[in-house]
Order: structure tokens, then sequence, then C-alpha cells
């Protein structure tokens, strides 16, 4: 809103950062820093532009294929997923609004290989972590409840992902419902953007499909679920330097068309991400 309204609270190029509303006025900001550490760090801002909670750092020794994703999980608290490069473990913590830790650290990955993403999305009374990694070449997800506890173990929507380029945005999930969800992802084997749907007991609801068959090599995916049944898609097609949205709805089993595949960027340049 007018006056516009800018911060800058770290001068350091961020490697990856998210973001994730906790209710209308209130944002978490999380990213892997490109300094000394590579650290990773969330803060709490009010919209005003009031930091409501100052830098908080929750992993200091990754490197430069860290990842990090953050999201809900009711109003007053968060989850975030990482990364942990080096060592290349998948880690999630949860937080309180105030900023205080209340999951430390717990290992669901001890190898994600150095060629991975991450992402993380709220499904009810339970949060899925997803990962596409080098290391078994595929698109794992497992979901846990909101304290914490696993309750489906590892599973996989496709398992030849093969990805193969370091700081890609591979996965992105968004809830349906709450007992339903999107999982979203560019498919480096076949060039391709892919969605599934995942039920909150790790059921597959309707296998892999291709969104776009062609994107090239350096295809990007972001996802968010809308209102009832529906969740919107965007994705880089490195084919045509082209950014595109979809908005898909679940019918059944079968995933419908509510908005085609339509250009929002018809040059966005060689090296775009989403």
């Amino acid at each position: 809103e007018d006056p516009g309204y800018t911060e800058v609270f770290d001068l350091n190029q961020t490697i990856d950062n998210d973001v994730v509303a906790l209710d209308n006025t209130t944002l978490v900001i999380a990213w892997i820093d490109n300094e000394v550490g590579n650290h990773a760090s969330f803060e709490i801002w009010h919209t005003n532009g009031t930091r409501l909670v100052d830098e908080v750092d929750i992993e200091t020794s990754g490197d430069t294929s860290s990842r990090i994703a953050v999201d809900l999980i009711n109003k007053t608290h968060f989850a975030i997923v990482i990364n942990d490069g080096p060592a290349d473990d998948l880690i999630y913590y949860i937080y309180n609004r105030s900023g205080s830790q209340i999951l430390s650290g717990t290992t669901a990955d001890t190898n994600i290989g150095t060629t991975n993403d991450v992402d993380i999305c709220e499904i009810g009374s339970n949060f899925a972590i997803i990962d596409e990694n080098a290391q078994d070449n595929d698109a794992d997800f497992r979901i846990y409840n909101n304290a914490g506890t696993e309750t489906v173990a590892e599973s996989n929507v496709d398992g030849t992902t093969n990805p193969a380029a370091n700081g890609q945005n591979l996965v992105a999930c968004g809830p349906i419902n709450s007992t339903a969800w999107a999982y979203s992802f560019y498919d480096d084997a076949d060039n391709d953007i892919s969605t599934a749907i995942v039920s909150n007991l790790g059921v597959a609801l309707v296998a892999a499909i291709d969104i776009d068959p062609d994107v090239g090599e350096t295809g990007q995916v972001a996802s968010a679920g809308l209102r009832g049944a529906d969740f919107a898609i965007t994705y880089y097609n490195s084919t045509n330097s082209g950014i595109y949205i979809t908005v898909r709805r679940l019918v059944a089993a079968a995933i419908n068309i509510v908005l085609a595949n339509t250009v929002i960027d018809t040059n966005a340049g060689a090296a775009s991400k989403v």
C-alpha cells in the first residue's frame, strides 16, 4: 500500500529462501545465507513493516547446496525443513510465532545427495516434507503429524527424476483440502513438469501426470493450494524461456483443467526461477 515500504534486513546473497503467512498480518521469512557457514535462518514480520522476531539461526554449518522451505502448522506454529549441506541431511524443525523452538532439528533422511530441492506443506493435522534428490534419483515424500512424529515413511511419486543441477526449484507442494495435497515436480529424466495427488495417509489418489512434456534442462516449479479442490502451478520452461501458470482441480480420481497452461512472461531469460 502507499506509501510503499521496503526493508533490507540481510545484506548477504541468499542461496535459497521461502515465505509463509501465519495469518493476515504475520509473515515468516526463511533463507539460506551465502555467508561463512551458509546459515539457515528465519525472521517474523508484521505486514506493516514491523519486525516481530529478529533473525534466528537454526543451522550454521551449511554450504552452497543447502535448501530451505517453511510452512505453517497453524496460526501459532510453523515447520521448517532444510537440506543441511555438506552433510546432505534432510532436517526439520518446529517453532512458534514468538521464535521459540518447539521441536529441535530432527533428521528425516541422512543422505539426499548434493543435488536436491525440498519443500513442505500443511495438510490439516499433518504436514508433508518432500524432496527430489540425486542420491536416489527420485521425488520423495514423508508425512508427519503436527507434533513432528512421522506417520508415513519415505515414499515416492516418481522413481527416476535424475536431478542434475544445483539450485533448481525442483519440487513444490500445496494442500487441496485437509486430506489431499498436490505434489508438483520437475522431472529431469524426461524434461517435464508433472503433478500427482497424494492423501494425508500417503496414498496415491492420482498418479503423476505431465503438466508440460517439454520444459528443457533447467525447468523450475512452484505450487500453491487454492480454495476447494483447486491448486495452482507455476513453472519455468527453459525450452522457450517462458513462465507459465495453470490451475487444476481434483475431481474424484482425476485432475481437471481449470486454467490451461498460460504464459505470463514470454521472455524470462536463460536462468529464471519461480
